[in-house]
């Protein structure tokens, strides 16, 4: 641009010097032929950008200046394919545009050019001026960029409720007509389909395993129906459950279940092993024993 600024004063410099010698006439001096700029030359090709921001959504962005008076954009199914224009703009300070026209799954092709409104001189026959005209200066085209919507990934949790169950839970993905699961096959080391879900706003679903399981592995694909043929995301990451197994409780062998020993004339009960016991060793539970009035030994401790 800084180029074509200073061609443009030099053109103005000579259209100067051509008028003051008679050679042209103050309108004629600076006419396109006159300065070897075409209207292109006058304004620069934006610098544009694409990006999928949703799975119907692409965003086209460049760099706005403000001796723009607006952009135009064009779009294609293919890189070098036919362009048509799909939006005007009329505001030299916007610098995005969305476009909502799209199907998932398909890749865009973009081109902006600015444009700018000037008035041009209607001169008769002599070269002078009899009025003026809008007319629409272009520049020349971006580069051509692109992009292709897509669906979000799913976020997935797994995990087990009750011995035989496995529930899954993910966040519902915009514009999904449903979700494929996968589960993970130890036997033949690879993830196969275990369900289908055919609306996209189900969020959770339970699998049944085998009572032999105690952990499982799956992961979900979210997909959407276009032109009869399903386009999906990629997949989530990994969601593991594992089996939790409760530990036994310890046997309290003080409790009043456990067998303590009793003499034919003592007042104590006693462990097995105690040596009180070498008399008499007389079987019996330690709650019947506390029932009929005995007290524990304070040597064995039972």
């Amino acid at each position: 641009m800084k180029a074509i600024k200073q061609k443009i004063w030099i053109v103005m410099l000579a259209a100067v010097v051509l008028v003051s010698m008679g050679m042209a006439t103050p309108a004629g001096a600076l006419t396109a032929e006159a300065s070897g700029l075409t209207m292109e030359d006058m304004l620069s090709a934006p610098d544009a950008e694409a990006a999928a921001v949703a799975h119907n959504k692409i965003q086209i962005s460049w760099y706005a200046e403000d001796e723009n008076d607006g952009y135009e954009i064009y779009r294609s199914n293919a890189k070098d394919g036919t362009y048509n224009r799909v939006a005007s703009i009329d505001d030299e300070f916007q610098d995005t545009w969305n476009d909502t026209k799209v199907k998932t799954g398909t890749r865009y092709y973009y081109k902006v050019r600015t444009f700018r409104y000037d008035e041009k001189d209607v001169l008769d026959e002599n070269g002078y001026y009899l009025d003026s005209e809008t007319i629409t200066t272009y520049s020349s085209f971006s580069r051509v960029v692109s992009a292709v919507t897509e669906l979000k990934k799913p976020s997935l949790t797994a995990k087990y409720v009750g011995k035989t169950k496995v529930k899954l839970t993910w966040k519902k993905v915009n514009g999904a007509s449903g979700y494929q699961i996968y589960k993970y096959n130890k036997n033949k080391g690879k993830y196969a389909r275990v369900k289908t879900i055919k609306t996209g706003s189900t969020k959770n679903w339970t699998n049944k395993v085998a009572k032999t399981d105690s952990k499982a592995k799956y992961k979900i694909r979210a997909y959407k129906k276009v032109d009869g043929k399903n386009i999906y995301s990629v997949y989530s990451k990994v969601a593991s459950a594992a089996l939790q197994v409760k530990k036994a409780k310890k046997t309290n062998t003080s409790n009043s279940s456990s067998i303590v020993y009793i003499t034919r004339t003592g007042a104590k009960f006693h462990r097995g092993s105690c040596r009180y016991l070498r008399e008499s060793k007389i079987k019996i539970s330690r709650s019947e024993a506390i029932a009929q009035g005995y007290e524990p030994c304070k040597v064995c401790r039972p």
